[in-house]
């Protein structure tokens, strides 16, 4: 740089501040890393460097988006698709796309945002890039599995796995994998699931790469509460919330927490269970991202059912499975609908609860949610 400077080339300026800044993001200093890539489009806005400009655009929405700042994100991003199509360059609008409608996700919006991934994909396949075909792929495999598609989910996860796999990218054919983990856990398959995590745990070890390995962390604490390993689950979630916290990565850190109020729960530690069901929701209403606002707070509303607070918590679970219908959470509706009729046996309710339970067993196995189809009829029994 210092060279660079002596010699005044902007152009190589701008690209090694570029540059500087994916470094610092891998470093998860997104502040640092955020002034870096302003640097990059104050001098190529000065240059008239389209397509670095489209590359700063991009690179500010993943700061941004990241730390859950979703109305800046958006607008890098809205930015940087019109730049990509002045200048037709066909792989920046794949990819600006997919950023997108990774926002709206983030708000919500799941109808809105399947197009996009759709084009996305659409695009990448005709250009040959295999890289952002992968990246479209897990996105859109995410959406069908949040909108309750689960055949959808893995073909498309396994499509990117193999994508990836023949690439030799390892990092992201493990992100795939984890994907078809998480999959094998809404299917019953906990083993199964198990060997995908530990498999996907190892390569982000040896990689050295910590972007995905607190993910992989929160996957491992869900499939240890599912095991009822309640300490292990909590091992694994507190790991997950002090890396997410260091990032300043608000929703990863909520949705962390989340996981370790069930571990808690499970090893009815209830005072450090409250703590921590109200932490999770204050920093999930921070950031604005309605699935983790959701989980937040139909994890409170089963902290309150623990303390006896029946008539809060079914109030509470009531609303979190509208929202959940509303925005098309299959999987989340679920959960809530799960944690609904469980509150209701709780608070006497118990043919409000037999009602809910029969009809959620019901819906889940339609939808191939083996693991809450078992959980419902396993809480009817109970009663």
């Amino acid at each position: 740089m210092a060279i660079q400077q002596e010699l005044g080339n902007r152009s190589n300026q701008a690209r090694l501040w570029n540059g500087l800044g994916l470094v610092l993001s891998r470093q998860n200093d997104f502040v640092g890393a955020k002034q870096a890539f302003l640097q990059t489009l104050t001098i190529c806005r000065e240059l008239d460097d389209r397509p670095m400009i489209g590359t700063a655009l991009g690179n500010l929405f993943m700061s941004e988006f990241d730390q859950g700042n979703y109305a800046a994100a958006k607008k890098y991003a809205q930015e940087s698709l019109d730049v990509a199509r002045q200048v037709g360059e066909q792989s920046g609008i794949a990819l600006q796309l997919n950023d997108l409608a990774l926002v709206l996700v983030a708000q919500g919006d799941g109808r809105g945002a399947r197009p996009l991934f759709e084009q996305s994909v659409q695009i990448s396949r005709k250009t040959g890039k295999k890289n952002d075909l992968g990246i479209a792929l897990i996105n859109l495999s995410d959406l069908y599995f949040y909108q309750g598609e689960v055949a959808a989910a893995e073909s498309t996860a396994r499509e990117a796995m193999q994508i990836f796999s023949q690439a030799g990218n390892e990092l992201n054919a493990s992100v795939a994998l984890s994907r078809l983990g998480d999959i094998k856990v809404l299917q019953g398959d906990l083993p199964g699931a198990r060997k995908d995590y530990e498999e996907v745990k190892a390569t982000d070890e040896k990689l050295g790469d910590t972007r995905y390995l607190q993910g992989t962390y929160m996957a491992l604490a869900n499939l240890a509460i599912e095991e009822t390993s309640f300490s292990d689950a909590e091992a694994h979630a507190r790991h997950a919330v002090q890396g997410f916290k260091q990032a300043q990565q608000v929703a990863n850190q909520a949705g962390a927490e989340v996981l370790l109020v069930g571990a808690l729960l499970g090893q009815n530690k209830w005072d450090a269970t409250k703590q921590t069901a109200e932490e999770a929701r204050q920093l999930a209403s921070k950031d604005g991202d309605q699935q983790t606002q959701i989980a937040a707070s139909v994890a409170q509303a089963q902290v309150q059912a623990a303390w006896g607070k029946y008539a809060d918590a079914t109030s509470s679970l009531k609303k979190q499975v509208a929202e959940a219908r509303k925005a098309g959470f299959v999987g989340l509706q679920f959960d809530a609908r799960l944690a609904l009729g469980e509150t209701e046996i709780k608070g006497g309710d118990t043919s409000a609860a037999t009602v809910e339970l029969a009809l959620l067993e019901q819906d889940a196995k339609a939808k191939g949610f083996v693991l809450v189809a078992r959980k419902a009829a396993a809480a009817m029994k109970r009663h």
